[in-house]
């Protein structure tokens, strides 16, 4: 039997990002103070945390004849140690857009204010996602830090419900009206009849999913604890449900086929091509605002590349030996598309006493490629990490 599955996670795509899903608010100052602008003026708000009590005034109001400009109070405001809060976006190009936190436009006085006052802040912010976008391309370098060791018992793992529990409506209240007039007594009743209607339909609801998921977990116990004995189609789904649950930071395709007794299993990794990779950093250039993309210098895209290769074929045999105690032995090859013809990169042969000698305490510390010594393998590399074709070994190696 074959099976091919997908599952597809793009890293970086582009620039066009958001702090958060609203914007990322920051602050310096006071906590429960800020000021907002717009078109009626600039305004203070005041806020005493933990007492639900707020203040609003307006700050540029008719003072003198000759008005201070919204840019000089919100200069003498962040001066007194006020909080401003922003949203910060970035746009495709990598500049950087500060709105107030309902959208505000601030002009350009404003602006260089903003910049001047919470520029560091906002610096920061950036510096910070642009290390989470980099930490992408070192997952890509360190997919087989998350191998798992051999077990010879099925490693069943119950997955909780995690949708909560519906909140119930409260009924409405009848109000003096309600108990001195019939028709609003009426009226309510009916409400409160549909309210109740409305929160048992959403408990019947929830107690069904409920069922339906423990029902699941029940027979995905049976399938990995019992079934994986017996039958080849419930070692196929095991494998499935895993392969599926790991989050490869960039699209992986997986074949696989069982042999005839079911203790061997052969594997087909479809990689990407090198120049497919991504190779994108992003950096804060200088003091500015803004966030720059630049590409990877080939040697390092390339050692990338090689120890994504190697690594994802290591996470998978570690995931077949920890929840598939009846495979004794598989073979693992990756490859990528050519318009002639697939080229394969490698090709490995693991058995289960050998991934069972392991040092997993040391396994963090070490590199893909030289964990392949451990085992029998095809791979015609150079130095540099320049993979040339090879044959792949077939499952009627594993014996």
């Amino acid at each position: 039997m074959s099976f091919r599955f997908q599952r597809r996670i793009r890293i970086a795509p582009g620039l066009n990002l958001n702090l958060s899903k609203s914007g990322v608010g920051l602050s310096a100052g006071v906590k429960g103070a800020t000021v907002s602008a717009g078109k009626r003026g600039l305004y203070g708000n005041l806020g005493l945390p933990g007492t639900g009590l707020s203040y609003r005034s307006k700050l540029n109001k008719h003072e003198s004849r000759r008005q201070p400009t919204p840019a000089t109070h919100l200069k003498n405001y962040l001066e007194a140690g006020n909080e401003l809060a922003v949203r910060v976006f970035v746009e495709s190009d990598g500049d950087v857009t500060i709105q107030g936190m309902h959208g505000e436009a601030f002009n350009d006085s404003e602006l260089s204010v903003i910049r001047k006052y919470l520029g560091d802040t906002i610096r920061n912010a950036l510096v910070s996602h642009c290390e989470v976008m980099n930490s992408s391309l070192e997952e890509l370098k360190n997919i087989h830090k998350g191998t798992l060791p051999a077990s010879n018992h099925p490693n069943y793992e119950p997955r909780p419900f995690e949708n909560p529990k519906p909140s119930q409506s409260k009924p409405l209240s009848y109000g003096l009206l309600g108990f001195i007039w019939p028709p609003q007594k009426r009226r309510i009743t009916e409400l409160n009849q549909l309210i109740e209607k409305e929160n048992i339909a959403a408990l019947k609801r929830w107690n069904s999913e409920k069922k339906k998921h423990f029902e699941l977990e029940e027979k995905r116990k049976k399938l990995e604890t019992e079934d994986i004995f017996e039958s080849q189609d419930a070692l196929a789904a095991v494998l499935e449900y895993y392969l599926s649950d790991i989050e490869w930071p960039i699209e992986t395709l997986i074949d696989f086929d069982f042999g005839d007794d079911s203790s061997t299993v052969a594997i087909d990794i479809d990689l990407p091509t090198e120049d497919q990779f991504p190779d994108i950093e992003y950096k804060v250039p200088g003091r500015q605002l803004k966030i720059s993309r630049s590409r990877s210098n080939t040697t390092k895209r390339r050692g990338m590349y090689r120890d994504y290769a190697h690594g994802v074929a290591l996470r998978i045999a570690g995931l077949i030996f920890n929840h598939l105690p009846p495979v004794n032995a598989c073979v693992i090859s990756a490859y990528t598309q050519s318009d002639e013809d697939d080229v394969y990169l490698y090709s490995v042969i693991v058995h289960r006493d050998e991934w069972e000698k392991l040092d997993f305490g040391s396994w963090n510390e070490s590199e893909p490629v030289t964990l392949f010594d451990h085992f029998t393998f095809a791979r015609n590399m150079t130095k540099t990490g320049i993979f040339k074709p090879v044959t792949p070994l077939n499952i009627d190696s594993l014996s």
